[in-house]
């Protein structure tokens, strides 16, 4: 098991193990006070129960802050890899403006933020006939962006939008399977900027039944 697979564990655990504690914790608390007074023996046990799923609360969330920290590293160290090969193979100068911090998308979410960026740095290979490209990659609220600027030759949006283009086609294709979205901007001569955000937090999952 990798790190990331140890991750995918790690929110698995976070997301259904913090509600249930939750849960049971506010029942521990209805029962004791509709129970009134209580032998000692059984007032005991109540609150040893009590603490043991406060601690167990605290634990689980002890792992969502290391779940955090291990997804920001694993999605920084593939961009800076993507980016590195992609100026070594295209000679286009590649700069990174990355602030991760705090950002934790779920296991698929991430995957589809890398292929967007890989999509994205194909286009200015194939298409923008650019010098330079810029990757940011930041939080804005709730929301994990993801931004891929060059200063190509650009093109025409609405031209684009009649025509179509496969590479941005299957970007906002990818962005959509996650419930993300994206936004292109360009111009004749002013290079583009292809915009891919997601919630900035795992999704919630809905337990099996």
């Amino acid at each position: 098991m990798d790190e990331y697979d140890g991750s995918n564990l790690a929110s698995e655990l976070h997301d259904q193990l913090g509600p249930a504690l939750a849960g049971l914790d506010s029942g521990i608390a209805w029962l004791s006070e509709k129970l009134g007074n209580l032998p000692p023996d059984v007032r005991g046990k109540l609150e040893e129960m009590a603490r043991v799923v406060t601690d167990s609360a605290d634990l689980v969330r002890r792992v969502g802050e290391r779940l955090r920290s291990v997804r920001a590293r694993w999605i920084g160290g593939d961009i800076n890899r993507y980016a590195a090969q992609f100026q070594n193979r295209h000679d286009i100068v590649c700069t990174l403006d990355l602030d991760l911090e705090g950002i934790a998308p779920d296991i698929e979410a991430a995957n589809v933020l890398i292929h967007i960026l890989q999509e994205a740095l194909t286009n200015v290979a194939r298409h923008a006939g650019a010098a330079q490209v810029m990757v940011r990659c930041r939080r804005d609220d709730e929301m994990f962006i993801l931004a891929v600027e060059d200063d190509g030759h650009g093109f025409d949006e609405e031209k684009l939008r009649e025509r179509g283009s496969l590479v941005l086609r299957n970007i906002l294709q990818r962005a959509q399977s996650i419930g993300g979205s994206v936004r292109i901007k360009s111009r004749r001569g002013a290079g583009s900027t292809i915009t891919g955000q997601h919630s900035a937090r795992p999704r919630r999952r809905t337990p099996a039944r």
